[in-house]
């Protein structure tokens, strides 16, 4: 069963449920926060920065797509201390950027777990510290993202493949949490899919999340024999080294049988979820981040608090062209509308 990225987690906060029924405020259960805009690396497929990512529009600064732009530490540590007044239950540091390429990282972490919040983290690994706040996580995915290092160097363009990978071993050594490592399927490296899973195994992760580009092409990005090949290996490896200590996780699959365009109105998603980047903007979602058409508050001026309290995010999900989380939304408008024969179990 797939606990990890089951779309049915939405269904264990019925206090959402119920205010999103009677129309009260409705507070975000997870944050999604980007404290840096900037990179240390320049992945090929980055939906920031490639040329027909879904989330470019408003990304670049004066053309550079790799702008050195942070949430300032203060703001960080005030959006942090909103989220627990608020009631927010988890923060996930995650890009934009990479998160431990901000200065403070380590503060903001910190101070996040100190005042009780659940905390997770995504990031490429190659500036991990062997420090107590990493202990602390619920979770951590590096993204890898190929099983051999000269893949990695023209991928990622960087050369940093054993380090990481050498990091991720000692975070296992060190770290009691969920350990996992991200592998997005290109058509680079597609071929060595099993390089990675044995990598993310050999080096002590729990999981492999494979995922799959996010463009405007959808799953136009691979073509139809690429993308048989893709599921068949995929389904094959998991015979091969699926177990109680390692799990693969097909997120390629389900989310290219998932990225449609809405066939519903509402979304709810974007109430359990909020996304700021680290322009300090809030999004609807990391998929329509850095967009007007996801852009629905700004923090410059104004607490997080004051948002949650104040936003309207009513739109019209079927104006987004794809959307990742159709299967979540499902559920969420399963829940808020009582089918017929309820009872009938």
């Amino acid at each position: 069963m797939n606990e990890i990225y089951s779309n049915l987690k939405a269904a264990w906060h019925t206090d959402t449920i119920e205010a999103l029924r009677i129309g009260n405020t409705v507070i975000p259960t997870h944050v999604q926060l980007v404290i840096s805009d900037l990179c240390n690396q320049d992945c090929s497929f980055c939906h920031h920065r490639m040329s027909n990512g879904v989330a470019t529009e408003l990304f670049p600064v004066e053309g550079n797509y790799n702008p050195n732009r942070m949430i300032p530490t203060e703001k960080c540590i005030e959006i942090l201390d909103d989220c627990k007044r608020l009631g927010v239950k988890a923060v996930q540091f995650t890009g934009g950027g990479e998160p431990t390429v901000h200065p403070d990282h380590i503060r903001i972490f910190k101070h996040a777990q100190d005042i009780g919040l659940k905390t997770a983290l995504i990031t490429n690994g190659y500036r991990y510290q062997d420090i107590d706040v990493y202990n602390h996580f619920e979770w951590i995915r590096v993204s890898l993202d190929a099983g051999r290092a000269d893949t990695y160097q023209k991928i990622r363009k960087h050369s940093g493949f054993f380090q990481v990978t050498e990091n991720i071993r000692h975070m296992k050594d060190l770290y009691k949490g969920t350990l996992g490592v991200g592998f997005v399927i290109t058509p680079e490296n597609y071929q060595e899919i099993e390089l990675g899973i044995e990598t993310a195994w050999m080096q002590g992760a729990s999981y492999i999340r494979l995922a799959g580009i996010i463009s405007e092409q959808g799953s136009m990005a691979y073509d139809d024999d690429t993308y048989r090949d893709i599921i068949n290996n995929i389904e094959t490896l998991k015979r091969k080294y699926e177990s109680d200590r390692f799990r693969i996780y097909d997120q390629f699959n389900a989310r290219y049988m998932n990225l449609r365009r809405p066939d519903y109105e509402f979304c709810g998603y974007q109430y359990y979820t909020v996304y700021i980047g680290g322009d300090q903007k809030v999004y609807r979602c990391c998929t329509t981040s850095y967009t007007k058409h996801g852009l629905v508050g700004d923090l410059a001026e104004q607490s997080f608090h004051d948002w949650v309290m104040n936003s309207k995010r009513d739109f019209d999900a079927r104006t987004c062209n794809q959307c990742q989380f159709n299967d979540k939304n499902r559920v969420i408008n399963y829940m808020l509308h009582q089918p017929k024969h309820v009872e009938f179990v």
